[in-house]
């Protein structure tokens, strides 16, 4: 039995910062059926299919998010159940393969890299070995955030026998160690030195705040995974009022994205300027206050251009840092996702005497 199945974007299952197309894996000769069980799970969400002929066309691309959103709440609806009802099978061998990757589906980070590990750990001969060694690569990176598991795993990884493509992105998340390990370094350390170039919805700005838990959100007009998040930013500044200060902290690029208005929940817009005709500061600055008008209740801050890699190691946005009242930085999230850590986080800084 050799079933293809095809395994979720590991952007929803760790908050990676960039869309990737669907992992393609096949399970076993051996294959207690689970395999097949797991993949029929997904064929019922009916994940639609891009048509990349229509990509240009912002009317398709926007109801495709949102049948492909429907399908993913169809999946983990169905996974949880899943998780449930087949127990006993997904305990060990292959299993513990797929109970890894439905756990991910559901947003269970944590058991999903302990299922993962416990897979690689009892099964040493499997053609899904390296796929959940990429997995947890990727858990450590964005979801437990442990620079040493990551370097120990890939220094293991390294002597395997991956193929092309496995090798390809164990190349490509290896690329992004020194970011992760700047990101890392800096939690539990005083915020780093921010420029401030200009300044969207308010007076001024200056870092760090005084008295307050600051959310510093970075991000850009352009980019889709921090509008979706700016939503649940606006209604944490409305929470929590003056004990709270969310920034959102951006460059000029030259390009970005102009507001229009609102649909029912989705913002609407337009993209405006490119690289080969970029658009003035003076122009990108309005768009951002056009945006702050229609959508923020906290500021739009612009830095320098090398500030986000060069000294926070953001390498995709949104990556979000909190930083509490001594202006001692606390956690950092790279994606868009599951925002309930997030919550926990400024929740209990808040509450801090």
């Amino acid at each position: 039995m050799r079933t293809p199945l095809s395994i979720l974007l590991l952007l929803v299952t760790f908050s990676a910062p960039a869309i990737r197309a669907q992992d393609r894996a096949e399970p076993s000769a051996e294959s207690s059926g689970i395999a097949d069980a797991v993949a029929a799970l997904q064929k019922q969400a009916k994940f639609p299919r891009y048509d990349r002929a229509k990509s240009r066309d912002a009317e398709y691309r926007a109801e495709f998010m949102k049948s492909r959103a429907a399908a993913m709440e169809r999946y983990k609806t169905a996974a949880k159940a899943f998780l449930a009802s087949h127990a006993a099978e997904l305990g060990e061998g292959e299993g513990l393969y797929y109970r890894g990757m439905l756990q991910g589906v559901v947003g269970d980070a944590k058991a999903s890299t302990a299922s993962y590990s416990a897979f690689r750990s009892t099964v040493a001969e499997h053609p899904m070995r390296a796929t959940a060694g990429l997995a947890l690569l990727r858990a450590h990176m964005y979801a437990t955030k442990d620079v040493e598991a990551f370097r120990a795993l890939a220094k293991e990884l390294e002597d395997e026998d991956l193929d092309n493509r496995a090798r390809r992105q164990f190349e490509q998340l290896k690329s992004g160690e020194a970011a992760f390990a700047k990101r890392s370094a800096l939690v539990g350390k005083p915020l780093p030195t921010i420029p401030v170039k200009d300044v969207v919805g308010a007076e001024s700005f200056a870092f760090p705040v005084e008295g307050k838990v600051t959310v510093i959100d970075f991000w850009a007009t352009w980019c889709p995974p921090c509008r979706k998040i700016i939503p649940d930013l606006a209604r944490l500044q409305e929470q929590y009022g003056d004990k709270l200060q969310i920034v959102g902290l951006t460059r000029y690029y030259g390009y970005g994205w102009e507001y229009t208005g609102r649909e029912g929940d989705e913002l609407m817009g337009k993209r405006v300027g490119s690289r080969d005709e970029p658009l003035t500061p003076e122009r990108e600055l309005e768009i951002n206050r056009i945006f702050h008008k229609g959508v923020l209740n906290y500021p739009i801050v612009f830095t320098g251009k090398k500030v986000a890699g060069d000294v926070f190691g953001v390498r995709g946005i949104p990556t979000v840092f909190v930083v509490d009242r001594e202006g001692i930085v606390r956690w950092y999230k790279v994606g868009a996702g599951d925002e309930k850590e997030l919550h926990e986080v400024i929740a209990k800084l808040v509450a801090q005497p």
